[in-house]
């Protein structure tokens, strides 16, 4: 069975934190797939710049505008008939925006326009209408839809209309997998150091919208407690403040392209003891699989998507304010075996659930029985 695997820009580890590649190559386990590359030139980029500067005129992102999906959409054609897939896939819904390939869409999501605006806030009303529009248009002609999260679910069928028998829930895998080679050895070491000091890690760019405010008052908590603590920040560079220095290292953003990068990253994930990261906007979050591939317990809060990936007990909790952080890092640095049974929960759930390798197996088989039944139903037809 062929498929036409339709990206938004490059297919590459950094595209959507690895997202796209990811599917990408576990839907090519199952599929001939063939990649077409939608990538903004740096002149149409230019112009919609200039454009939407002009005196009463909002500024939208080129591949929200509607010329562009107009140009991917007779991309995507002129590929459907070239290559004769027998689907179309697209890790995000734009790309499939204005399509007419003859064949059944599929696309994966892990937020919509009107819930990604709801949540993180900061767009303008007008961008919002136009995305909007080109979001429904694709949802709208999607045979079916793969979300990553409850959340963007419900989305999809309250704000878009559509049939719930069309979406599924699948979740999102670690994008960055952490080989943890014996885990029995990994969890004993972690437990172990626990009596040198509590090490936090929190992994993210945005270092506002993911709370790293909350991160900095949960230290101070614990060290105020008498909690011997320190704290390791990746993929930003904060003002670190005066009072906490010395318990916290800025790493800088850690590029898993770059291999020894990518080893500073997987020691981290490896020697630390919680994964914190009291984010106040997120659609699900593929750190929080990462951590859970080695088997790093998480903490964080209830918002967008988070709850589909991070379930209490299992691989961590989803509480509010740096006060409850502190004192679920105390509880458990204070119960070995509460902490040792919730670091392997937590590899158990990553294994059964967030990684990438079970999900592709779930959305390969829904894609192959509808594809198999479409054709079935056209051969009827004839």
């Amino acid at each position: 069975m062929k498929g036409l695997f339709v990206t938004d820009g490059k297919l590459d580890e950094r595209a959507w934190s690895g997202t796209s590649m990811c599917l990408y190559r576990e839907l090519g386990r199952h599929f001939d797939l063939a990649a077409v590359e939608q990538v903004v030139p740096s002149w149409y980029d230019l112009c919609n710049e200039v454009v939407n500067h002009l005196p009463g005129r909002k500024r939208l992102a080129p591949d929200r505008t509607l010329p562009w999906r107009r140009r991917c959409a007779a991309e995507v054609a002129a590929a459907c008939e070239r290559e004769r897939p027998d689907f179309v896939f697209a890790p995000g819904s734009l790309s499939l925006a204005f399509v007419d390939a003859g064949v059944p869409l599929f696309c994966y999501i892990d937020g919509t326009v009107r819930a990604i605006s709801q949540s993180y806030g900061g767009w303008e009303r007008s961008d919002i209408e136009k995305a909007d529009a080109l979001e429904r248009d694709a949802l709208i002609r999607t045979a079916f839809v793969f979300c990553a999260s409850d959340w963007v679910a419900r989305s999809v069928v309250g704000d878009y209309s559509v049939d719930p028998s069309r979406i599924g829930v699948v979740g999102i895998g670690a994008n960055n997998e952490i080989p943890v080679g014996d885990f029995g050895r990994v969890a004993d070491a972690r437990l172990k150091s626990l009596g040198g000091g509590v090490r936090i890690l929190f992994v993210g760019v945005d270092w506002k919208r993911k709370g790293g405010a909350d991160a900095l008052e949960t230290l101070r908590l614990l060290l105020a407690a008498g909690v011997p603590a320190t704290l390791d920040i990746v993929g930003c560079e904060p003002e670190i403040p005066g009072d906490l220095e010395g318990r916290v290292t800025v790493h800088g953003f850690l590029s898993k392209e770059d291999s020894g990068e990518r080893r500073e990253l997987e020691g981290l994930y490896l020697g630390s003891h919680f994964f914190l990261l009291p984010t106040r906007a997120e659609c699900v979050g593929s750190v929080f699989c990462e951590a859970s591939s080695a088997g790093l317990p998480v903490l964080a809060c209830d918002v967008g998507g988070v709850s589909t990936v991070v379930e209490r007990g299992a691989n961590g909790f989803l509480l509010d304010g740096p006060r409850a952080f502190a004192d679920a890092i105390m509880r458990f640095a204070g119960d070995a075996d509460a902490y040792r049974r919730l670091q392997v929960s937590s590899r158990e759930l990553f294994l059964g659930k967030l990684n990438w390798r079970v999900i592709g197996d779930g959305m390969a088989d829904r894609i192959g029985g509808f594809v198999d039944g479409a054709h079935a139903a056209e051969f009827d037809g004839r």
